[in-house]
């Protein structure tokens, strides 16, 4: 159950920041639209950018915790004592790179769909 209310947490967190990107980047995006790029080129564009950031996310996350299990957690571990240290769960690692990048897809969608619904006229009116 935990695991999915993360996931939840972090789609509505980049649901949010797509959306305050969005707020943003609406004058770009109107004037990218206006010079000709299509609905579905925007669409991607900010679909792109949602899923790189769960990608950079997903891999600054791994680098800090690869070292920590490898050569932090076992100085806490007493040489003498028969307990070993674990290795580094890749497989959990794995599905996390594939939670991330879905994530990443749930919580970019709404805000790439609103991108390509931006009216171009009405903004740069403004």
């Amino acid at each position: 159950m935990a695991p999915i209310v993360t996931l939840l947490v972090a789609v509505i967190g980049l649901l949010n920041l797509g959306l305050a990107t969005l707020r943003e980047r609406v004058r770009e995006l109107s004037l990218r639209r206006a010079v000709g790029a299509t609905r579905m080129r925007v669409f991607g564009l900010v679909l792109t950018s949602t899923l790189l950031l769960s990608g950079f996310t997903m891999l600054f996350s791994i680098g800090i915790a690869y070292p920590v299990v490898r050569w932090w957690l076992p100085s806490f571990v007493d040489p003498t004592s028969p307990l070993q240290t674990p290795g580094f769960p890749w497989q959990a690692a794995l599905y996390g790179m594939v939670a991330a990048f879905a994530a990443g897809a749930v919580g970019g969608l709404v805000p790439a769909i609103a991108a390509a619904r931006v009216d171009v006229m009405r903004v740069l009116r403004e």
